[in-house]
């Protein structure tokens, strides 16, 4: 048996969104089909995102709690997305990789009655540099975070005297 996507079962659409080009900034917004959005960065917070800036610029310390009011990025930047589908146990994954300051933010669809839209638009808007975008698809989320380890590499463990335990 072959699965097929339809228009209204894509992962991400583009229709009716933005792609800025300019001098201080670049944005591109990606439509997703749902609001179950996890990931980008480590955060002082639920793995779950709502809507907001999501800061990815590490400052090396511990810094404010991170709300999604942008500017309070904590240590670490992990520029990945883990997005819950419709489909029970199905997800997918983004991976913005990008060198210079970063700010995901996420809107959420609203609407009310049957019909309404269900998702969410991730605008992702960095300083400038390359955006390259990868999406993992098909699997659970521990296969979708499996590729993205895949991808990226698995770090090193450093020998137990560079940790500085003589």
């Amino acid at each position: 048996m072959r699965s097929t996507r339809t228009e209204k079962d894509a992962l991400i659409n583009m229709t009716n969104s933005d792609f800025v080009m300019s001098d201080k900034y670049l944005q591109i917004d990606l439509q997703v089909p749902t609001q179950k959005i996890f990931g980008f960065g480590e955060r002082e917070s639920n793995f779950l995102r709502d809507q907001g800036a999501w800061t990815l610029w590490a400052n090396g310390q511990s810094t404010a709690y991170d709300a999604g009011h942008g500017g309070a990025q904590t240590y670490g930047v992990h520029p990945f997305a883990l997005i819950q589908t419709e489909v029970a146990g199905e997800f997918f994954g983004l991976y913005f990789r990008n060198t210079n300051a970063a700010s995901p933010v996420i809107r959420h669809k609203s609407g009310s009655g049957t019909n309404a839209p269900n998702g969410a638009t991730i605008s992702y808007i960095t300083t400038g540099g390359e955006i390259e975008i990868f999406v993992f698809t098909k699997g659970d989320a521990k296969g979708i975070i499996k590729q993205y380890q895949n991808f990226v590499g698995r770090p090193s463990l450093p020998p137990v005297w560079a940790l500085g335990w003589h």
